[in-house]
């Protein structure tokens, strides 16, 4: 399955149509995250806003990670990310990403 696949799949999973997941992807960079060639994870771009899909097989390697990350940051100058403020597994995720609370709209 290609990284576009995969997401398609996802974002149908969680209720989307074909049609509305396509254009979904439509504004979204995807980006695959390949660890000795196979694919754990995927990330979404789109301006300075990241969003990330694991794969089975993924296993958090924080330098891996970053270096993932680096070309993105540098190109974009910062990444930001956004979460359901009492999401609090993804909030632990997105540290070891190296993401960091700035700001809620949930309250």
């Amino acid at each position: 399955m290609t990284p576009q696949e995969h997401v398609t799949s996802r974002l149908i999973s969680a209720g989307a149509t074909p049609d509305e997941a396509l254009q979904y992807l439509a504004v979204w960079e995807v980006v695959p995250y390949e660890d000795g060639g196979e694919l754990l994870g995927v990330g979404l771009i789109n301006g300075t806003e990241f969003h990330w899909l694991t794969l089975p097989g993924f296993k958090v390697d924080r330098p891996k990670l970053r270096e993932y990350l680096r070309p993105l940051i540098e190109r974009e100058g910062m990444l930001t990310t956004r979460l359901a403020h009492a999401d609090t597994a993804n909030r632990r995720f997105n540290r070891l990403f190296g993401f960091k609370h700035s700001w809620s709209d949930d309250k």
